[in-house]
């Protein structure tokens, strides 16, 4: 993973061609870094301003007085404005943010679940809230724990059940997933990574889904992957796409991703309790076209016992044309 590392933040230095004694995002975003690196930056940008900026204390002045303290809010908005990187920092902050992503690329699911609990079992909604920020790729799957407590009306969550949640969310999305689709999927990895993704980086990332047949082709292939041979290796016959931990998931059927998905929302998906039948639309909503709407009426069982609430509403990412065709 180091050697990762170092190449790609490499990479993006040799992007920057003007020395400068401080770099802002915006000057990263104009050399061509990805938007998404930049977001993380800027979150550790505003991480070391936090820590490097406190209001004084002083015997000689009441500092938390209302003028005072609304006049060092005003402060630190202003200061926030103008946030920067010195240049002796730039490698190590470019590092520590190529670092984590590829992090979150590759293992998505234990990632997520790291950041919105660290090392807790459960988490309150502000805390998962402040923390899904970090979350700069694949947020989708967090903002469904999020939608998920929202429908409920909960105040906090286990970490059991977040984990769940992701994994049926990521389980329902992949099971429609053609091999084009996985190549728009990727996207951002080929956005960061360059024409090619190391095949020990898919190993882990399908690992990660539980689609252990695919992480072993991967596994045993040194090949970086182009988006047109990671297509074509995605699109052989004899592929199992079958979850390796469907024992998590009690009743749990995978969905092939080249069967139709109107073949898709007939399976079902059982939670622990085995209850009633509520669907994973509300989960899930992307915009779709008429074959995609059939696919969102695949069932989920609530351990609450409550009927008709799907995966569509915690799951609802703008989708554009080439994704409607991919799904055709």
């Amino acid at each position: 993973m180091q050697h990762y590392i170092r190449s790609i933040t490499q990479e993006l230095l040799n992007k920057i061609t003007d020395e400068q004694m401080h770099y802002t995002p915006a000057d990263l975003l104009e050399a061509g870094f990805p938007p998404f690196l930049v977001e993380r930056i800027s979150l550790e940008i505003q991480r070391n301003l936090a820590d490097s900026v406190s209001l004084p204390d002083s015997d000689w002045a009441d500092m938390q007085a209302d003028h005072v303290q609304d006049a060092w809010d005003n402060f630190l908005v202003a200061i926030r404005a103008e946030t920067r990187i010195p240049a002796s920092y730039l490698r190590s902050v470019i590092e520590n943010a190529v670092e984590d992503i590829l992090e979150l690329l590759a293992e998505p699911e234990r990632t997520i679940q790291e950041t919105l609990f660290r090392q807790e079992k459960m988490a309150s909604v502000l805390e998962l809230q402040v923390r899904r920020q970090w979350i700069v790729t694949n947020g989708h799957l967090a903002d469904a724990v999020l939608r998920y407590m929202n429908r409920k009306g909960l105040t906090e969550i286990s970490r059991e059940k977040a984990a769940n949640i992701i994994r049926q969310i990521d389980l329902h999305l992949a099971s429609g997933y053609t091999p084009l689709k996985w190549g728009q999927a990727l996207d951002v990895w080929f956005k960061l990574m360059g024409q090619a993704i190391p095949s020990a980086m898919l190993t882990r990332y399908f690992a990660d889904k539980g689609l252990s047949d695919i992480a072993k082709r991967f596994e045993q292939t040194d090949e970086a992957m182009s988006r047109s041979r990671l297509i074509e290796y995605l699109s052989m016959p004899d592929l199992n796409w079958g979850a390796a931990d469907e024992d998590d998931l009690p009743g749990f059927t995978p969905v092939l991703p080249y069967e139709s998905k109107e073949s898709a929302a007939d399976e079902k998906l059982d939670e622990d309790n085995d209850e009633s039948n509520n669907s994973l639309a509300s989960l899930y909503s992307p915009q779709q076209d008429d074959e995609d709407e059939s696919a969102a009426d695949a069932n989920l069982d609530d351990d609450e016992d409550e009927s008709n609430n799907s995966l569509a509403s915690l799951y609802s990412p703008q989708q554009d044309d080439d994704d409607s065709a991919a799904d055709e």
